[in-house]
């Protein structure tokens, strides 16, 4: 509710009121006129119901109502003043309350993964990898998988940063020798019965996750133009029995 819609409809209401009977006589704008009080009107500010003081009259000029003033700005929570020294009212709205609200935010779950007994599969843009075996003696441990690219371009396994995430702890694989078929797995091709090397893992643990990144050839929207790109292939491993 605006103070300034208020301004012509109740300006009379300013003005000294004499109550004659059922109708009042007024002067506005140097001129005499006749009014009806119309008290039985009721009043409701922001969904509560309000009642005029003794004082105030609410008034019915040409079919149109007209409140005081004064009462409607400070109901409104704005500060009237009059000037009678030079017949100005001063109308201040009150400042706005800045109201804070504490949302407390709940961080999601992620969501608990699903630990897969070997041998297990996992497919990203026409490149699946096969894992078959996990292997485990003194010192090592030996993960056997097929690697068959469906793609149209060459793609890469990034085994340097090949690894197992044990409890937070990254195991990374060993340098591996057999550089024949760790370079570049071309289009429309496969590996077949390859194997990894990674340091010996936990012997009491049997859900591990394994990390095989793949080099894969996309476009890059802000360069414009094909760069290698690692996509990380995770696999949750249930090993029981198999590891130990």
């Amino acid at each position: 509710m605006r103070l300034k819609s208020f301004a012509a409809g109740i300006a009379v209401g300013a003005a000294a009121m004499a109550v004659i009977a059922a109708s009042v006589s007024v002067y506005a704008a140097n001129s005499k006129v006749e009014v009806w009080v119309t008290d039985s009107f009721k009043i409701n500010f922001d969904g509560k119901d309000k009642t005029l003081p003794d004082d105030y009259h609410i008034l019915n000029y040409q079919d149109r109502i007209y409140l005081p003033f004064r009462y409607v700005a400070e109901e409104l929570g704005a500060k009237v003043s009059f000037f009678a020294d030079t017949n100005r009212i001063l109308v201040e709205s009150p400042e706005p309350k800045v109201v804070e609200k504490i949302v407390e935010v709940t961080p999601e779950k992620e969501p608990e993964a699903t630990y897969l007994e070997l041998p297990v599969r996992l497919r990203k843009q026409d490149v699946t990898i096969d894992i078959y075996e996990i292997k485990r003696e003194t010192d090592f441990a030996y993960v056997s998988f097929d690697m068959t690219n469906d793609s149209a371009k060459d793609v890469q396994l990034d085994f340097r940063n090949a690894r197992f995430d044990v409890d937070g702890v990254e195991i990374y694989a060993e340098e591996q020798y057999e550089v024949d078929w760790l370079n570049v797995v071309p289009a429309y091709s496969a590996l077949e019965e390859k194997t990894l090397v990674f340091p010996g893992l936990p012997r009491r643990r049997d859900q591990v996750k394994l990390i095989l990144p793949v080099l894969m050839e996309e476009y890059i929207a802000d360069t414009k133009s094909y760069d290698m790109v690692s996509r990380d292939f995770e696999f949750y491993i249930d090993t029981t029995e198999k590891i130990d």
